[in-house]
């Protein structure tokens, strides 16, 4: 008796073209450059009700990216005045780029997002010895604290590359 007898030819027949297919996997990165990229491990600081269950637990391993997002220049309608002439409403100002950037980590294999967090001026990124990276003074691991779930949250991540161009990108 044939294969098609009992459909499975159909089936061997959508299994090859689904198997051809391609499918587009958007993650949120569309529109975005990443800066850097590096692979490291990821810690964050767990404080418990015993000194047993406090300390750094490890919350993935995998790429450490710095991703920046430029806004296209945005236009205001408002007018403007140029030398004391009046500007007509309906003519649009261009004001400056905005850029976003942020800190984000995959776990590797299964591509778990393990950190996802935005980089503002002025976030508090030190060596565990309490200096702030720099070329002269290189380091691999960084600590910084970010906010999730509305709580601020220690973490430390072990770069494998010298992450002084983190610190560059932040200041």
């Amino acid at each position: 008796m044939p294969f098609s007898s009992f459909g499975l030819a159909s089936q061997s027949n959508n299994l090859r073209a689904w198997a051809n297919s391609t499918s587009i996997v958007e993650t949120g990165e569309e529109g975005e450059e990443t800066i850097f990229s590096g692979q490291a491990k990821l810690y964050h600081l767990v404080r418990g009700d015993t000194p047993a269950d406090s300390g750094w637990k490890e919350r993935g391993a995998g790429v450490l990216k710095v991703k920046v997002r430029v806004a296209p220049a945005e236009e205001s309608l408002e007018p403007t005045e140029d030398d004391g002439d009046e500007v007509s409403p309906d003519t649009a100002v261009t004001e400056s780029v905005h850029r976003t950037a942020r800190l984000l980590m995959r776990a590797s294999g299964v591509y778990r997002v393990v950190l996802n967090s935005p980089i503002y001026k002025g976030m508090n990124l030190r060596t565990p010895a309490g200096s702030v990276p720099s070329l002269e003074k290189p380091s691999k691991q960084l600590m910084l604290t970010i906010i999730e779930d509305g709580k601020p949250v220690m973490m430390q991540v072990k770069v494998s590359l010298k992450p002084h161009t983190i610190h560059n990108y932040i200041s």
